[in-house]
């Protein structure tokens, strides 16, 4: 039996075993983001037919249910952007967000209109949601409407790294080990973890042709 624990399928959080039927198929414990605790089959999460508790059915029940008349707005699409990197393994950038531990408050999960109220419209259609601590949650708080050029400054080759007991720049980490800081930027920018980033030896031959 291949073991669940502590991997995410879409909102659900793998805790452990929950049973086995009379035909040998697995049911884990899971923990959805909205705070509920769901018993599932292990292939419905596998083919990912069950991501959630129930809610994001009834959210997206709601929201095409709902007329609020902002669904081709900047900010609903934002919204709309951050909840896909944050909840979706398919997403191309979710290894950079939902795959670090990245995620969203429970009441913007929930509703477009909470997300709203707390945000408002972006001073510009140039300008994207943020978050001012860029190993924090997406919540009141920790967000800000910035633009593209300043959230791609705003990524972890630009923040501290805190690894064994010690917290360092990219830079003095780079110094502290010996391996160039470019090397270890690439190596963020490839979504590998703060362990493996600097603690994988430096292979020369593919370092001399741009490679980690």
């Amino acid at each position: 039996m291949s073991d669940l624990t502590g991997i995410r399928f879409g909102r659900l959080m793998v805790t452990g075993i929950s049973h086995r039927d009379n035909h040998y198929v697995n049911y884990w414990n899971c923990l959805c983001d909205c705070g509920t605790v769901k018993v599932v089959q292990q292939s419905a999460l596998m083919s990912e037919k069950t991501r959630s508790c129930g809610c994001l059915k009834r959210e997206l029940d709601i929201e095409r249910s709902t007329k609020h008349g902002m669904h081709r707005t900047r900010v609903y699409s934002s919204w709309q952007h951050m909840k896909d990197r944050c909840l979706n393994p398919k997403n191309k950038n979710y290894k950079n967000y939902g795959g670090r531990g990245i995620t969203i408050c429970s009441e913007w999960i929930e509703s477009f209109k909470n997300f709203y109220k707390d945000v408002g419209d972006p001073p510009s259609d140039k300008h994207q949601i943020d978050r001012k601590n860029n190993d924090g949650n997406y919540e009141p708080g920790n967000w800000r409407w910035s633009l593209s050029k300043e959230n791609c400054r705003n990524t972890r080759t630009n923040n501290a790294i805190t690894f064994d007991g010690m917290t360092k720049t990219v830079a003095e980490w780079a110094e502290f080990i010996g391996v160039s800081n470019s090397t270890l930027r690439t190596r963020l920018s490839l979504g590998w973890s703060d362990e493996k980033t600097l603690t994988t030896p430096v292979n020369h031959n593919m370092a001399n042709r741009g490679g980690v």
